[in-house]
């Protein structure tokens, strides 16, 4: 069977399987660590995949966009989600980092971030920027701040209405008319209009920056995340690894 696209992976790195797992030695930053590392490494599979999705969507994209039909309208609503979906998981990794912020006074942590690349650093430091609700250096953070707030995972409706309107002032495809298809099932069913909504009023959110700007934030964030987890991999299996008072290994 053929991979899916997109599916080049490293090869599998073999660890002990109760390296994450919490001991009675452990002590609370230790715990903390590891439950952190759980948290950054499904963050980083989280975004991910919504890449993958987007861009996949973005794959089938009609060669005539501009053609008002059911398949582009579906097409154009579905990267709109992952688009926001996306934007939605960079605030909620900041949540998680802040829920956490007492790790920074674990000696290993200061370690790998002193370490990461400078790129990513600075990505990751408009993250705990954007954990704490301070105005970032870069507009990109205050965006997906906003867009959280109000299409992401909150439906503020006042924000979707001003979406909307913008939507059927402009000459975009489709604003010509409100569409919609209603099936006998899902598959068949979608409020186009909710999708004009949405995308517009995560465009004016944006304002003048551009989505190639979000998506290297986001890269270079995932890029930290990664170098974070590895290294963190790296610590447990150190300290799993290092002689005890007991012996040579430490039990679990």
């Amino acid at each position: 069977m053929p991979n899916p696209p997109d599916f080049a992976l490293a090869p599998l790195r073999r660890y002990r399987r109760d390296l994450l797992a919490p001991t009675p030695d452990d002590d609370q930053l230790t715990t903390l660590a590891k439950e952190l590392t759980l948290v950054l490494g499904l963050c980083f599979n989280e975004i991910k995949d919504l890449h993958w999705a987007l861009a996949r969507v973005g794959a089938e994209v009609s060669e005539t966009p501009e053609h008002v039909s059911a398949i582009n309208g579906q097409l154009f609503g579905m990267r709109g989600t992952y688009v926001r979906l996306l934007s939605g998981m960079m605030f909620e990794l900041a949540v998680a980092v802040k829920e956490r912020s007492h790790i920074a006074r674990w000696s290993p942590w200061q370690q790998c971030l002193e370490r990461m690349p400078r790129h990513a650093r600075d990505a990751w430091m408009e993250v705990t920027a954007l954990a704490n609700r301070k105005k970032g250096r870069r507009p990109v953070a205050d965006y997906l701040w906003k867009v959280r707030d109000r299409i992401s995972h909150h439906f503020d409706g006042k924000v979707l209405l001003s979406g909307y309107a913008h939507f059927f002032k402009g000459s975009q495809p489709g604003s010509d008319a409100l569409y919609l298809s209603t099936g006998n099932s899902m598959e068949e069913t979608r409020f186009y209009f909710a999708d004009a909504a949405a995308i517009n009023a995560d465009k004016a959110l944006r304002e003048s920056i551009a989505w190639d700007d979000v998506q290297d934030f986001m890269n270079q964030v995932n890029l930290a995340l990664r170098f974070i987890v590895e290294e963190l991999m790296a610590e447990f299996e150190r300290a799993a690894e290092a002689p005890t008072e007991d012996g040579p290994d430490r039990t679990y």
